[in-house]
């Protein structure tokens, strides 16, 4: 039974995996619309509060920080033509456009006389500083009237450009006033003269997407098909390399991986660059996309969302690991520590995947949204609504908190948004369907079939799976009604008017198909018990169960993997550490693994040990000594293989840290991130030597560290091992009182104390062994501990216990010390 059970289990997970990765190239386009916002009532325990604290808190804090920071006096200085007195970035003028949308979707669902009037009174003022030919920015207008569009890479004319025609559409859509669309009308229109693949126009296209998302958008609005055309030219053209004529650099020279342009748009394998500029760029490709059917753009679409989805995205569905670039760097490198995962990049992962979705009509897109909905785009706010993040790291020691507003304020005006639209992403229609996406109690009223629908949805999702929906079409009549099975759900059932119902899955939507009559009830369970999620240091694509927790755990130690793998070599190699040689040019691939700490080291060289370990590949006795290649063939067998680039890193170790030792461990690492540090690495059948990083990571708490060399000793007589640790043990007793004190004191003595019992429990058996002649410490290639025990970090112990390092009292300490939240 439990063998059929096993099966049973790896043969879905494998299906799983095989839906994940291995969808086919060519997939029926099922292009579903979104519900309005205006036929989506939300009134659940979950959304609701929030959505509410965001009408009533949140839009009001985000207009009065705009007013205080200077966004709408630029409106009022360009009004006037003034040329001095413009405050904040170049893209000031994108925030006060997104607060714009963020009050019009909320308008649309609440009315708020007051909100309206607020806005009303910004629009006024950002048409009165529109130049006559319909130009509009007013960093430009203020500072620099004569060189509009002179750097389209870096100043965001463009970007801003989009965000205006988002918010124009939206207040449109709500309130049915054109006041503020006829400004974005006439924008577009100046901003399509000037770009275009036609005699007259000149080649360009944003640094920073988002118009491309915005022009289909005012075409869908207005009907105009000229700004869906501009929006192709943009994204057909990209990666052309157009940044490195705009700015003399030579192409031999240039880099345009940062803005995506390193490479033609349908040759793109995987996902690079800014998080945000990627995950706007690929929101406009869908949609183009969509309406053309280039087969080309939706394949490198399906690459691009693989290599994102499955290596590159953290746990809450956030992505961008690097604050240097705010964006991508290598495959799953996903730290928690120092991740970066911008608020904005996971509003910006949800839209792309709403609209993958909607093209295909497929669940596993719609998973993706939930996953950055509940985990990435909510941490972004506070529960009151006034405090916000801007990065998201998964880890902290205390010193990371919410603002009430950034220099670069483009997150919470883009958080309001979110929650003022979430409707568009609950519901979706296509022309024999009702498709439901996320599970938020309250109703909608759709059209399918020729049929006006009403649903009502009762569930108290996220905490519960069970959701009942009541129908009331108009008339009786047949559709499917869909319902997506979450990725981490199994065992979903549903029931039609309490009677078991044997539907379809398709896509990861059951499919209810039948004649609808008013008062029929549909029961959905989902199943959703608790299981514990932790990432596998073995297998970096390893699925893991969870409720709303992502699907997949990204987080892989990959230098921990390495680190084991090398242990096991050194365990079986016959023999054993020696001091490392002198500094020489490496020739080859560099192998590290773990070392022993000698005695003579000094205090600070102890210190730096705690905090990191150099792994070196493959122990050897002498300077001049190689390894045996028998041993190199089933170490390079068990050793997973990293990219070139990161074959020689060392792995910082997060020991507990209090004062002054906190403060010295950010200050070694700040100085090793500022340089490239030579790293002391064995290569395998050669000598070893200095290696220098071809590119140093500069992200603070990702530094390459180095370790001095130490020179290990010859294992001293047993009695003179003992004496020597009394004393040791001596001094540290007496140097506590001073340094700890009261009940966190207590604690970590008694966790010092047990610890040096062990260490008296583990000599007294070494001792016993000694006398009674056991052979593996009596064998004279154990003189250097090879086949001596490993300490708590897979270190080799020098004669079969008898040498200890201070890693014991670090392992003795781990869990005493930690920071208090």
């Amino acid at each position: 039974m439990m063998k059929s059970m096993r099966v049973l289990g790896l043969v879905t997970m494998l299906g799983v995996v095989a839906s994940a990765i291995g969808a086919p190239e060519t997939r029926p386009l099922v292009k579903c619309e979104a519900v309005p916002l205006k036929q989506v009532q939300i009134r659940d325990a979950f959304w609701a509060p929030r959505r509410e604290m965001n009408r009533k808190v949140s839009l009001v804090h985000n207009l009065d920080m705009l007013e205080r920071s200077g966004n709408v006096r630029n409106f009022e200085l360009a009004a006037a033509g003034k040329h001095e007195g413009y405050s904040g970035p170049v893209y000031m003028d994108s925030d006060i456009y997104k607060a714009i949308e963020a009050v019009s979707y909320s308008l649309a669902t609440d009315p708020d006389p007051e909100l309206d009037k607020r806005v009303d009174a910004m629009i006024a003022k950002i048409a009165a500083a529109q130049m006559p030919d319909g130009y509009l920015d007013t960093h430009y207008q203020v500072n620099a009237p004569t060189k509009r569009f002179t750097n389209l890479r870096d100043h965001h004319e463009l970007y801003c450009a989009g965000h205006l025609f988002e918010a124009a559409v939206a207040h449109f859509q709500a309130t049915g006033k054109r006041t503020l669309l006829d400004v974005a009308t006439r924008y577009a229109d100046h901003i399509a003269s000037i770009f275009g693949d036609v005699p007259g126009k000149r080649m360009g296209y944003p640094g920073h997407p988002e118009c491309e998302v915005a022009l289909v958008k005012l075409w869908r609005a207005t009907g105009q098909r000229r700004y869906f055309d501009l929006s192709r030219f943009f994204v057909e053209n990209r990666g052309t390399h157009f940044f490195a004529t705009e700015h003399a650099t030579p192409l031999d020279h240039y880099d345009g991986t940062y803005w995506l342009d390193e490479v033609p748009i349908r040759e793109r394998r995987t996902i690079a660059g800014h998080a945000v500029r990627a995950g706007y760029l690929f929101s406009g490709v869908v949609d183009v996309a969509r309406e053309t059917g280039d087969a080309a753009l939706l394949a490198m679409i399906d690459r691009v969302w693989k290599d994102a989805t499955l290596k590159k995205t953290y746990v809450t569905g956030g992505i961008g690991p690097s604050g240097s670039n705010e964006g991508f760097t290598t495959e799953y490198d996903l730290p928690n520590l120092t991740a970066y995962q911008e608020t904005c990049a996971s509003v910006a992962m949800a839209m792309w995947n709403h609209r993958l979705n909607l093209l295909y009509g497929d669940a596993r897109y719609a998973d993706c949204v939930e996953q950055a909905l509940y985990n990435g785009v909510l941490a972004g706010v506070s529960l009151d609504g006034k405090k916000f993040f801007y990065d998201n790291p998964l880890e902290s020691r205390g010193d990371h908190h919410r603002s009430d507003w950034f220099g670069c304020a483009c997150c919470p005006p883009n958080e309001a948004r979110t929650l003022s639209g979430l409707g568009e992403y609950v519901y979706a229609t296509s022309e024999r369907a009702l498709w439901v996406n996320l599970y938020v109690k309250g109703a909608v009223e759709a059209t399918v079939a020729g049929a006006r629908i009403a649903m009502d949805v009762a569930t108290d999702y996220p905490w519960d799976g069970a959701v009942k929906f009541t129908l009331r079409p108009e008339r009786e009549t047949t559709f499917g009604l869909r319902l997506r099975v979450p990725g981490w759900c199994r065992g979903a059932s549903a029931k039609v008017n309490g009677a078991a119902e044997s539907a379809p899955v398709e896509r990861g939507y059951l499919v209810l198909d039948r004649a609808w009559k008013a008062g029929d009830v549909v029961d959905l369970d989902l199943p959703m018990p608790v299981r514990r999620v932790a990432r596998d240091r073995a297998r970096p694509h390893r699925l893991l169960p969870r409720g709303l927790r992502p699907r997949r755990a990204r987080d892989v130690d990959r230098h921990s993997r390495r680190r084991n793998a090398d242990a096991e070599a050194r365990a079986r190699s016959p023999r054993g550490h020696c001091r490392a040689p002198r500094r020489r040019r490496s020739r080859g691939r560099v192998r590290m693994a773990g070392r022993p700490l000698s005695h003579r080291s000094s205090a600070e060289a102890r210190r730096r040990h705690r905090r990191a370990v150099l792994r070196v590949g493959q122990p050897r006795r002498g300077r001049d000594a190689r390894v045996d290649p028998d041993v190199a063939a089933r170490a390079d067998r068990r050793r997973p293989r990293a990219p070139r680039e990161d074959r020689a890193l060392v792995h910082e170790r997060q020991q507990p840290a209090v004062g002054h030792q906190r403060r010295r461990r950010a200050e070694v690492v700040e100085r090793a991130a500022r340089r490239a540090v030579p790293l002391v690495a064995a290569q395998r059948g050669r000598r070893v030597g200095r290696v220098h990083l071809a590119k140093a990571d500069h992200d603070e708490w990702r530094a390459r560290l180095l370790l001095r060399r130490h020179r290990p000793r010859r294992v001293p007589p047993p009695h003179r091992m003992e004496a020597r640790s009394e004393r040791r043990r001596h001094m540290e007793t007496r140097r506590r009182p001073k340094r700890l004190r009261g009940e966190e004191g207590h604690v970590v003595r008694s966790a010092l104390r047990s610890a040096d019992d062990d260490r008296a429990a583990d000599r007294r058996d070494d001792a016993t062994r000694l006398r009674s002649g056991h052979p593996r410490m009596e064998d004279p290639r154990n003189r250097r501990g090879v086949a001596g025990p490993r300490n708590a970090y897979g270190a080799r112990l020098n004669s079969g216990g008898l040498f200890r390092t201070p890693h014991t009292r670090c392992q003795a300490l781990r869990g005493c010390l930690a920071p208090s939240p």
